[in-house]
């Protein structure tokens, strides 16, 4: 058992742009009736993957019930295979586990985690599903296959390991110091001579990456300083990426866009982006489909790109409201010119392609969803929208206010705006301040 202390070494470059020349487009929306109710029930995904020919995105329909949509032919037709029986007996006494975890390690073979003790597993590319229960009666989480057979989750502070596709599953305690013994675990990267996870210590808010050679007999330890990445991508065992939101101040909700580089298999990592664009959000994924080519994906339409292993990265301007009409949770990346996504909200699979010459107009495409005006503001700011995006902000009742420091100095409730909403800040010190409304964020100047 070795611990090991590393410092990140800083490398910040500044923020560079570019519209890519190709187009988004929506190719499957799902959107279900439920007889009884007088809405529609909205699909929330949390995942999208591709293996071969095909992709499928999986989630929660109204945020509550197993669901998938998968396509066998590179996205032209769509079907929902997995749809938990409860949906269709709301009598039944049973309630479905919501999925928290997906491993689809090739196009035959997929299991779900749910935050129940049952899970979901398909071994005929994803046509129907069988649904298990782990005998402990608790549930697994960030679960990882290796193949059909061989394949890991967690649970609480343990290793779950099954040999066999998921019919057994044993344990093995997950073994620290003392000093590391209050931890959870962000992410987990497996290998058939290799695990790596990714740990957060809550007390003192900082990184360690736990490696183990020997399948979670023993562990090594490794400091990663204090920088916030909490989901990673490798390539192979040495190679790897980490991206996430590291906090302009402590408890500050303001997030800047971190990326690092890791060539050793975790035990050592490099800072190749640290930077704070609008939204504030941080990211929440990163993946490569080869050493040079690489995606980091944000909520609130942030998308970077790299073509050398991350030297430099640049954000993608054509990611923005015009050609995205609904934020995206997660992308699934097959090269530098066609990526499929899904939304987070209301059931969009989205595909971007660079087959057409179709280049979007730049001015156009930057508007925002929402806008602040006047800017500066000496008395109030009205938030308003944007000309026939078409989006409602039902899903959110609350507008914050905070200052450069990510302190919220003013909040309100709101139920519904249409096209306007006017805030009064007569009484607010001069200064720069960001005010943010679901998952947009604008910036506005203060002035007396």
């Amino acid at each position: 058992m070795k611990i090991k202390a590393v410092l990140l070494i800083i490398i910040i470059f500044p923020v560079l742009v570019q519209a890519q020349s190709g187009k988004w487009e929506v190719i499957d929306t799902l959107r279900f009736i439920q007889p009884g109710h007088q809405y529609p029930w909205e699909m929330n995904y949390i995942k999208i993957e591709k293996r071969g020919n095909t992709i499928c995105a999986f989630g929660n329909m109204s945020r509550q019930y197993p669901w998938n949509r998968v396509s066998w032919d590179n996205g032209k037709t769509w079907s929902s295979t997995l749809m938990d029986s409860a949906r269709y007996n709301p009598d039944d006494s049973y309630r479905p586990g919501i999925i928290n975890s997906v491993s689809f390690p090739n196009e035959n073979f997929c299991i779900i985690s749910t935050d129940s003790a049952y899970f979901w597993i398909s071994k005929n590319k994803l046509k129907s599903w069988e649904k298990k229960t782990i005998k402990s009666g608790e549930s697994i989480y960030h679960i990882k296959f290796l193949n059909d057979n061989v394949g890991y989750g967690l649970r609480k502070k343990k290793l779950m390991i099954t040999k066999d596709g998921g019919n057994n599953w044993h344990e093995k305690e997950i073994v620290s110091p003392d000093s590391l013994s209050d931890f959870s675990v962000n992410d987990m990267v497996v290998f058939p001579d290799k695990i790596i996870l990714l740990i957060y210590l809550p007390k003192n808010k900082t990184k360690y990456t736990f490696i183990s050679t020997n399948d979670g007999e023993t562990w090594n330890y490794y400091y990663s300083d204090t920088l916030k990445f909490q989901k990673v991508f490798f390539l192979d065992k040495n190679n790897g990426w980490g991206c996430g939101g590291h906090q302009t101040q402590q408890d500050s909700p303001v997030l800047r866009d971190v990326i690092v580089h890791t060539t050793d298999g975790g035990k050592t990592w490099q800072r190749q982006l640290d930077t704070l664009v609008i939204p504030p959000m941080g990211l929440n994924q990163v993946y490569f489909v080869d050493k040079e080519n690489g995606f980091a994906h944000g909520q609130g339409r942030k998308l970077w790109r790299t073509t050398d292993g991350g030297k430099q990265w640049i954000r993608d301007t054509s990611f923005n409201s015009r050609n995205i009409p609904w934020p995206t949770i997660d992308i699934a990346p097959v090269s530098q010119d066609l990526i499929y996504a899904c939304s987070e909200y209301i059931g969009l699979t989205y595909k971007y392609s660079e087959s057409t010459s179709v280049v979007p107009d730049i001015k156009q495409s930057l508007l925002p969803v929402l806008s602040v005006s006047p800017n500066p503001a000496k008395d109030y700011i009205e938030i308003i929208y944007s000309i026939g995006t078409g989006l409602s902000l039902a899903y959110t009742d609350e507008i914050n206010i905070y200052n450069i420091l990510g302190e919220c100095v003013l909040s309100e409730k709101i139920h519904q705006i249409t096209q306007s909403y006017r805030m009064n800040i007569e009484h607010l010190p001069s200064g720069i301040y960001y005010v943010r409304l679901g998952d947009w964020v604008g910036r506005f100047v203060k002035i007396e």
